[in-house]
């Protein structure tokens, strides 16, 4: 199913962090997912690691692409594990003082909670415990690279952590070392939001989080993808924010946790604009795509649960953005099922109780419509 396997675009999916508010990025991914399997045969629902070659995160969202990538859990339970976590982390807040940046979280409750999520694998009794590697063996599943930005603690250098190898031989060093939740908890311990005595040696190396610095990986992505597969030159490129931070009158109250998200939030627009700007055929040729929710969302973790999808339902159903949403649908259904776009055709034909493809035959003077059995595996095609 992935596009890696055929001659068409490489799909990538970048994912920026944002704390609780990549609960929002995940309604939005969610929606569009429950779009792409309209017309899929029942029991044949395809997740995000069907669809997308490439999930890239940072922060938040770094983990998140762990669990759809690697992982390859359906969206429905990451986004029902990841309320879990952040309730459970949320629940451990602690204020240190009236101006100090460390220390708000406890690293010890976000361990075990993505230990939770990514259990050992299961040894003979009396051996010791084995945990997931990060680097996936070829050709154990369908190909769904993930890869996660981080940093090195001492000078802040990159450090991208990947579940496959590449011919960079330093990062493949790190990747290799690396356990799964090693890389999980890495991404997700926000600095400055998590105490610092909970951070992971990875090949010897202090590494820490580095989405408060790049909190929008969408460049990263792409580049990536360019090392990946030097030769290919079309990709298609879906980048999901988190909302555009606090309220103003929220800074008050919050202070260094509101006013850290809201300058993560600009910075995240930013590398947004200056992404479009230069590639700006990308967005002409319906081969790039970003969604966020626009309206600033709280920072109140106990109340965010309640509210958030309220917003992201507003911001879904208004009229531009359910228009770019069913165009960025349309794009993936056209590569992943090899047929035009389905608003040509008709949805309603589509449904799986008809058990037939419709073909729609388009010339200068007529235009025919055919059904088959949908053994013979035909898909529709729309010529002029």
């Amino acid at each position: 199913m992935n596009s890696s396997e055929g001659s068409g675009p490489i799909r990538l999916l970048s994912l920026d962090g944002g704390g609780v508010h990549e609960l929002s990025s995940l309604m939005i991914l969610r929606d569009i997912m429950d779009k792409v399997n309209e017309g899929q045969p029942q029991g044949h629902r395809l997740e995000p690691c069907d669809v997308f070659d490439l999930i890239g995160g940072t922060g938040t969202g770094g983990l998140v692409a762990l669990m759809l990538g690697r992982l390859r859990m359906k969206l429905e339970d990451v986004e029902k594990e990841y309320i879990q976590l952040s309730k459970q982390v949320a629940a451990n807040y602690t204020k240190v003082g009236f101006f100090k940046l460390n220390g708000v979280f406890d690293s010890g409750v976000l361990e075990h909670e993505i230990r939770r999520i990514i259990p050992a694998e299961p040894v003979e009794l009396g051996t010791p415990e084995k945990q997931e590697p990060l680097v996936e063996t070829p050709g154990q599943h369908k190909p769904c690279k993930v890869f996660v930005f981080t940093q090195h603690q001492g000078d802040q250098a990159p450090a991208i952590l990947r579940t496959y190898i590449t011919e960079d031989e330093v990062s493949n060093k790190e990747s290799k070392d690396a356990e799964l939740w090693e890389a999980a908890f890495a991404t997700y311990a926000v600095r400055p939001f998590f105490r610092p005595d909970g951070i992971v040696k990875i090949a010897g190396q202090p590494i820490t989080d580095d989405s408060s610095r790049t909190p929008n990986p969408i460049a990263r992505v792409y580049h990536e993808a360019h090392h990946v597969w030097p030769h290919h030159v079309d990709f298609f490129l879906l980048s999901i924010g988190t909302g555009r931070g606090p309220q103003l009158r929220q800074m008050s109250s919050m202070g260094t946790l509101s006013r850290a998200l809201r300058s993560m939030a600009e910075k995240s627009e930013k590398a947004t604009q200056e992404f479009v700007q230069r590639h700006q055929q990308m967005l002409d040729n319906h081969r790039l795509f970003r969604f966020s929710v626009e309206k600033k969302l709280d920072v109140n973790e106990s109340k965010v649960h309640h509210t958030l999808t309220s917003e992201v339902e507003a911001y879904l159903e208004s009229f531009e953005i359910a228009s770019e949403i069913e165009s960025c649908v349309e794009e993936l259904k056209r590569e992943i099922q090899g047929m035009a776009p389905l608003n040509l055709i008709g949805r309603e034909l589509l449904q799986p109780q008809n058990y037939a493809v419709i073909v729609i035959l388009v010339s200068s003077t007529m235009i025919n419509i055919v059904t088959v059995p949908i053994a013979a595996q035909l898909s529709a095609n729309v010529a002029k």
